[in-house]
């Protein structure tokens, strides 16, 4: 293959591409049931890349099995990810094998991650005075941003120089690896400092600087402009040590020791005759007939299974591409406040034949939250907001609004769309209403179109990246108020819905319904286009009005026969206490780490199995459990009184607290809770099982 020594030298991501594909496709599968979802995204973005960059020395670098350096540095870092899904693990040796087959250099290095490979090779490339463009959908790697090194973001079809990233993060480069610091990261289980988000780590940059101009100026955070400012500098001396570990643990090495050069890292001609073999093995069809110089079969009439959107009169994008999102000429919204005016506002759904639909309920559980309106939009521009008063004459009290509602529910002729359908059901069941084609639920096909997309950086971490908020942002770039805009922000302070003045939240609830409507038209377009939009039609919504009855069913549970077991276990951990305290000679806090590790390390001088980020002897369940496997009684009394304490506190006592008066749990089974598509149960979690 050859290639221009003056073209940029492209690193890509592996990792990312890997995950980000996975997640992205659906449903793909040869004859036998052997999923490629991920192999076809991952070799498609390679391809698209290898066409973009044709003069280039591409090369790339996947995460190797097996712990990190940053394992040593904090045992818990990564801790809390979740085990790589069979359905991906079996498609990373294909996706090996054909990478390797188009010619394309690959690399794992153990004891390191992709981002420290690539980080090495850019800086080689930037000191050997060569272009680099790094290839990724991951953000920690802008900290290599640089005036030779460019981030390119091939789903987004975004690239960062050194000023766009300035533009996006509202810093440079430099300063990327404090902000990482201070904020964290959930799913690396970067610790970072608590209470510091998005918004908190950008006020402290802007203001003060990198970790080190901060800690040197604490005693002037006060005075910054963000919300909590007067009490984050005790925060940040508190977390001090916490913070500088988080800045090491997200710090990209720029010195791995490798065992190939930058100037090895040439691409080969790609071997067609093993492509080939592969690709029917795989089943991608259009490659096959790419690389064998078949023709296209005649195009069928066929029509897809697929639900079409053209009722509403658009186009399909091409396969590839996305929607366009259509701005109305136009806005009118209306407070529906009277019946007369909801009347009318109604008889306009059935004549379009279309309605969006948003509950405005007080935040709680879905059996105690009361009601407060409806947001309704007819088509994009035009919408209003229902707010559920007191009954005063003409005003609308909930009978009056379910009175006028009911009709246009029940009818299949008038289209519905909203955001959670099963939210919605539980509205519905307990006043035995009926809804009919109830078909574009924003949720779900937000979910079912990207399960990874990113939550926008001006929202805190209350908004769910498939919250509403998050997808006006990410799908059709507006940026309306929120619910913090009015009532305050997320917790015990923020005024309840029901204080709010409808005139005045009103606009603001039509104009989500209105967006929301422009949402379910453009996510019904990127579905088909995707050809995406069975798994939505056939599995997640059925899915969803099941889950809504199994909730409001709710699960039996003996609280005589759990309160009892409570007491035994209660019972248990009192002889417990006392034995280890008579064991040890002395009373001493069994829940505490720092009481333990004196009991254990310097009174009992047991051998010090491994250590915490601040270098004192760690007492975590896998110290413990190896100390009682090499015969020592006191651990081994500790892990069955950490084992009592967790059944005590997570099921024994909180569980028969939270039974309703028929006797039943109603738990709340979130469908878009987790990337992988499993079920996630909240409120109470039925799903909380320990691990060891």
């Amino acid at each position: 293959m050859v290639t221009n020594p003056n073209a940029p030298i492209v690193l890509v991501d592996g990792s990312s591409y890997l995950f980000r594909a996975f997640f992205a496709i659906q449903n793909l599968s040869t004859s036998d049931g052997t999923p490629t979802n991920a192999i076809r995204g991952v070799i498609s973005m390679m391809r698209k890349l290898v066409s973009d960059y044709p003069d280039s020395r591409i090369a790339v670098v996947f995460d190797a099995k097996g712990p990190t350096f940053r394992n040593d540095l904090y045992e818990d870092y990564k801790a809390n990810r979740p085990p790589m899904p069979d359905e991906l693990r079996v498609q990373i040796d294909p996706i090996h094998t054909i990478i390797r087959a188009m010619g394309l250099p690959l690399l794992c290095v153990p004891g390191v991650e992709a981002d420290d490979v690539i980080g090495t090779l850019a800086y080689q490339a930037t000191h050997s005075g060569c272009e680099c463009v790094v290839s990724t959908g991951d953000k920690d790697m802008a900290q290599l941003v640089s005036e030779h090194v460019t981030l390119l973001d091939t789903m987004k079809n975004e690239k960062l120089d050194v000023a766009g990233m300035t533009a996006k993060y509202g810093f440079g480069p430099d300063l990327m690896i404090d902000y990482l610091a201070l904020m964290g990261d959930k799913v690396d289980n970067i610790p970072g400092v608590p209470g510091v988000g998005p918004k908190t780590a950008l006020g402290l940059i802007q203001g003060l600087g990198g970790l080190d101009d901060i800690y040197a100026n604490l005693d002037k955070i006060a005075t910054l402009d963000f919300r909590g400012a007067k009490t984050m500098a005790k925060k940040l001396e508190e977390h001090k040590e916490q913070a500088y570990l988080s800045y090491e643990l997200a710090t990209i090495k720029l010195d791995c020791e490798l065992d190939v050069r930058l100037e090895e890292l040439v691409p080969s001609d790609p071997d067609n005759e093993a492509l080939l073999s592969l690709f029917q093995q795989y089943e991608f069809k259009t490659w096959v007939r790419e690389l064998s110089g078949e023709e296209a079969p005649a195009s069928s009439d066929k029509k897809p299974d697929i639900k079409s959107p053209s009722a509403s009169g658009s186009k399909v994008p091409a396969a590839g591409t996305l929607p366009e999102v259509t701005e109305p000429e136009s806005t009118d919204y209306q407070l529906l406040d009277t019946k007369d005016k909801l009347a009318a506002f109604l008889k306009q759904a059935e004549e379009h034949q279309a309605l969006t639909i948003l509950p405005v309920r007080e935040l709680g559980h879905y059996h105690q939250s009361a009601l407060v309106g409806f947001a309704l939009a007819v088509r994009p521009g035009q919408a209003g907001y229902v707010p559920i008063l007191a009954e005063q004459g003409d005003t609308l009290c909930e009978e009056a609004v379910f009175e006028l509602l009911s009709p246009v529910l029940a009818t299949y002729a008038v289209r519905k769309s909203g955001y959670d359908f099963k939210a919605f059901w539980h509205v519905l069941m307990p006043r035995s209403l009926k809804a009919a084609n109830l078909s574009l639920d924003v949720q779900l096909m937000a979910f079912v179109y990207d399960s990874t997309v990113r939550r926008n950086s001006e929202l805190s971490n209350h908004f769910s990246p498939i919250s509403l908020d998050n997808l006006y942002r990410t799908y059709l770039d507006k940026h309306p108020k929120t619910i913090e805009d009015f009532l305050g922000k997320f917790g015990k302070r923020q005024l309840p819905l029901q204080s709010a003045d409808p005139a005045e939240i009103g606009p603001w609830f039509a104009e989500r319904a209105d967006l929301t409507a422009r949402l379910a038209h453009w996510l019904d377009l990127a579905l088909a286009s995707r050809s995406i939009t069975g798994v939505y039609e056939h599995i997640e919504k059925p899915l969803s009005k099941v889950l809504a009855e199994v909730e409001n069913n709710g699960t039996l549970l003996d609280t005589a026969y759990i309160r009892k077991l409570s007491h035994d276990f209660k019972e248990r951990l009192d002889a417990l206490q006392q034995q280890c305290h008579e064991l040890v000679g002395t009373e001493f806090n069994l829940d505490s780490p720092k009481q333990l590790g004196g009991v254990l390390f310097t009174k009992m001088a047991l051998p010090v199995v491994a250590k915490t980020a601040s270098g004192a002897p760690s007492t975590n369940e896998e110290v413990l459990s190896e100390l009682a496997a090499q015969g020592y009684e006191l651990p081994q009394l500790i892990l069955q009184y950490r084992h009592l304490r967790k059944l005590v506190g997570t099921y024994t006592d909180p569980l028969p607290e939270l039974v309703e008066s028929n006797g039943r749990l109603h738990t709340s089974y979130n469908q878009t809770g987790a990337q992988t598509g499993r079920l996630s149960s909240t409120d109470p979690n039925l799903q909380n099982i320990p691990i060891r």
